[in-house]
């Protein structure tokens, strides 16, 4: 008698451990993020004015480990793709009979179309995730925060007046390397983005005003999560 019932009551608790282990469902993590941004320059010389327009984008494919089955808290990591674009009066100055690229501030009545920097990295990010329990709808508050590290795969400078335009290629003169901190915070599918550049976005220039070699990024935006 005492046997059947340990077995009645073992059996009992084995089906009621495996129908909540059935019902527990983690937290949907992402695999893709997308982010949008505004970018602008800090720690600009005076003389640098930018424009309105200045824009870049961000694809990031993730995997992520929780810190526990049941935990709000995980590391992601992966790979990514930056596109940075700034529109400014700097530009690139053509000196006959010299290879050397120069820069130039563009004189303040000049009426040119566009003038742009653009460069493309390849990023490894890195981020603390922190979410909270989903609702009824699958549904959850979100804020994530960390690093990356990238390295510039593609750069070029764009200058339109007219009918006159110019492009240069392969601009060494922006930083080979970029590294980072940023965050991202929101609910459901959408977020508010940030990244802020710890490196100078042009590095060892020589032929250029003084002061644009200490410029750093600053992108602010809309991100979304899948």
């Amino acid at each position: 008698m005492i046997v059947r019932t340990l077995f009645i009551l073992s059996f009992s608790l084995f089906i009621a451990a495996q129908n909540a282990s059935a019902q527990y469902i983690p937290e949907r993590g992402e695999w893709l993020e997308f982010s949008y941004a505004k970018l602008t320059l800090v720690n600009t010389p005076d003389a640098l004015t930018q424009k309105w327009n200045s824009n870049g984008w961000q694809l990031m494919f993730m995997r992520e480990t929780l810190f526990g089955r049941r935990s709000h808290w995980s590391i992601g990591y992966g790979l990514g793709f930056t596109s940075s674009y700034w529109h400014t009066n700097l530009a690139i100055k053509p000196v006959p009979n010299n290879t050397d690229r120069q820069y130039a501030y563009l004189p303040s009545d000049s009426t040119y179309r566009k003038n742009s920097f653009s460069s493309s990295y390849i990023d490894i990010p890195i981020e603390f995730r922190f979410r909270t329990k989903s609702n009824e709808k699958g549904q959850y508050f979100r804020f994530y925060f960390g690093g990356l590290i990238g390295y510039r795969i593609g750069s070029y400078s764009k200058f339109i007046d007219g009918d006159y335009s110019v492009k240069y290629y392969k601009i060494k003169d922006l930083a080979t390397w970029q590294y980072g901190v940023f965050a991202r915070t929101g609910f459901w599918f959408f977020n508010v983005y940030a990244y802020y550049g710890l490196n100078p976005v042009f590095a060892n220039l020589k032929n250029g005003p003084e002061g644009i070699d200490q410029m750093q990024n600053l992108s602010v935006g809309i991100s979304l999560s899948l």
